[in-house]
């Protein structure tokens, strides 16, 4: 069977995207775009250390998600990305801009999806919604907290997958 064929086959089963599912994709993809934007910014004002670092590479795959579901649905994938993000003054500037970026795409995510939308679209922004509330809001609550910004969420814990302790250790920062 030929590629044309095959293509045309997983269209049939997916069947052609609606005008919701077509927005809902073009809406996820900008916020993830700036996402990758707010994050680059952050790593040019203080250099490629986590969260950020994680975090910028997480929105980099979040958005070839939605590019690869707009591409399975036949929906055109805008290019570009948007106007660079303004340089945070400091880290704890930086964690609370990505703190309410996060906050607002959850908002988005929760928003779109009581659309009326296709199973491969639902999914999607279902995974990229989880991620951002389970892991990447924790992820700067916790920093913060640590950077004495906040309470952290409640979550300063240290150990296996929860945040810089891994960087502080391989860096000599240690009991610092």
């Amino acid at each position: 069977m030929s590629i044309l064929a095959w293509t045309a086959a997983a269209l049939a089963l997916l069947g052609p995207a609606t005008k919701d599912d077509v927005r809902a994709l073009r809406l996820a993809l900008a916020d993830e775009r700036a996402a990758i934007a707010l994050y680059e910014a952050a790593i040019g004002a203080l250099g490629p250390h986590p969260p950020f670092s994680n975090l910028v590479r997480a929105e980099r795959n979040h958005a070839a998600l939605v590019e690869a579901t707009m591409r399975k649905l036949d929906v055109p994938v805008p290019d570009g990305l948007p106007k660079p993000a303004e340089p945070p003054a400091s880290r704890k500037d930086a964690l609370e801009a990505a703190i309410r970026a996060e906050r607002e795409n959850v908002a988005l995510y929760d928003r779109l999806l009581r659309l009326d939308l296709s199973l491969e679209v639902r999914r999607t922004l279902e995974t990229l919604q989880s991620a951002s509330r389970d892991r990447h809001l924790p992820a700067l609550e916790r920093a913060l907290g640590r950077a004495g910004g906040g309470d952290g969420g409640g979550q300063l814990r240290s150990g296996p997958g929860q945040g810089q302790r891994g960087w502080r250790w391989r860096h000599g920062r240690a009991g610092r």
